[in-house]
């Protein structure tokens, strides 16, 4: 079985002031951050760092219209050298290939406006913003995130203690890149074809309980300011059999798959208690359809979680996947 945390791990960074120096630490994100923070001018930490406590931490945005933070386009090469060292810290070989995939899909799609006459200035390849919070150096927890059009990476750690990785947003437009260099790349593609097995895996009298009631949803719904699922059923994990409930599980494990060492979790096994799988319309991986993975359980008996994933009727090439703890504040 899995073995993974109720939230996905964590890493961040913030100065406390902008010739704050760089100091040693034996815990590795904190290191990393601090040599991030130190690589920034005097303005541009100024942008890109928060006290923990800022409201600002709490307004991740799943749409491109966040501008806090230092802007990815203004970081020379050596600084976006030690801002992916500090990813690299957070997210395996296959997190980080999922933030370049989420920019590679960027780049084509402005490639597609452009031709198409519509460019807009919410999207691009180096629109991206990040924000540090709280003090690397220190003992209590301190955060870091990564945002843009498509991806919204929050992570929040604690020196010699646990990582969090969530809200953990990623899209993709296209969803399937057709063509060129990157013929076949599907950003969501290892938990969307994940849950399809699942799905596909279900008698008929199981498929009846997992089928979601209501029109399906333009988006992913656990939006900003939202803590619950709404009402729409699903099959409860305890209807699944055991094989099944691997399924599931792997599901859950291409998102926790994502993240590194301490990052992925190595907390007891998971139990399924409390939760629910979903599905929604067609089968096709280029169709429209949406599903949920969610309720209480896995970690904790009182957290809460959910694992969405939308490919709209209006544009089934435009996919959203989200990754949510729901049980505490941030």
């Amino acid at each position: 079985m899995l073995n993974l945390p109720l939230r996905l791990p964590v890493l961040v960074a913030t100065a406390l002031g902008a010739s704050a120096p760089l100091l040693e630490t034996r815990d590795p994100l904190a290191q990393a951050a601090l040599e991030f923070r130190s690589s920034l001018s005097a303005e541009q930490r100024d942008a890109a760092c928060f006290p923990w406590a800022d409201p600002e931490r709490q307004n991740w945005q799943p749409l491109p219209y966040g501008e806090a933070g230092v802007r990815y386009a203004t970081l020379d090469a050596l600084q976006r050298g030690a801002l992916w060292d500090l990813l690299d810290e957070v997210l395996s070989d296959a997190g980080i290939d999922t933030l370049r995939g989420v920019m590679t899909a960027e780049g084509i799609l402005v490639g597609i406006e452009a031709e198409q006459g519509r460019p807009s200035k919410w999207h691009g390849p180096e629109r991206y913003f990040v924000t540090l919070y709280g003090d690397p150096s220190g003992a209590a927890p301190w955060g870091l995130r990564f945002e843009g059009h498509h991806l919204s990476l929050n992570v929040r750690h604690t020196n010699g203690g646990s990582t969090e990785v969530e809200p953990f947003f990623v899209g993709s437009q296209p969803a399937r890149i057709r063509g060129g260099a990157h013929d076949g790349l599907r950003v969501t593609g290892a938990e969307d074809d994940a849950a399809r097995r699942l799905w596909e895996s279900l008698d008929e009298s199981q498929r009846a309980q997992a089928t979601l009631t209501g029109d399906q949803p333009g988006n992913v719904v656990l939006l900003p300011g939202v803590t619950a699922f709404d009402e729409r059923g699903g099959i409860p994990a305890s209807a699944l059999t055991a094989e099944q409930q691997g399924l599931l599980l792997a599901v859950v494990g291409a998102w926790t798959g994502r993240l590194e060492g301490a990052a992925s979790g190595e907390a007891a096994d998971p139990h399924l208690e409390g939760v629910t799988f979903g599905w929604m319309g067609s089968t096709d991986p280029d169709g429209a359809h949406y599903w949920r993975i969610g309720g209480r359980g896995f970690w904790s008996g009182e957290g809460r979680f959910g694992i969405e994933y939308s490919a709209p009727q209006s544009d089934p090439a435009h996919v959203h996947a989200l990754w949510r703890a729901l049980s505490s504040e941030r």
